[in-house]
């Protein structure tokens, strides 16, 4: 089962950013890029508002199998009203990234 730090950074780099690799040591386990500069990902897994940000960069297809996903995993018909992690694990189920 992946955490939600690791499904933050799965998303994160779907989603274009660059270099999201755990900081060892960083009490906030905060990803870091070049430079060292700490890049502040988005919190997938508790945000509707970064969730609706990463649907935005699905494909067609994707998004197809995206919603397929969520329905099984948010289990009902009313799938707008999933919370962000089940959005977040359907995401990357939807894009082959999901990791038991």
């Amino acid at each position: 089962m992946m955490t939600e730090e690791q499904i933050n950074i799965a998303i994160a780099k779907f989603c274009g950013w660059w270099d999201c690799k755990m900081v060892l040591g960083d009490p906030m386990g905060r990803p870091k890029g070049i430079d060292n500069m700490f890049l502040y990902v988005p919190d997938y897994c508790n945000d509707l508002n970064a969730c609706h940000e990463m649907e935005k960069t699905l494909t067609p297809e994707q998004e197809q199998a995206y919603f397929e996903t969520l329905h099984n995993v948010a289990g009902n018909l009313l799938f707008y009203r999933a919370t962000a992690k089940e959005r977040a694990k359907s995401f990357l189920m939807a894009i082959g990234k999901w990791e038991e």
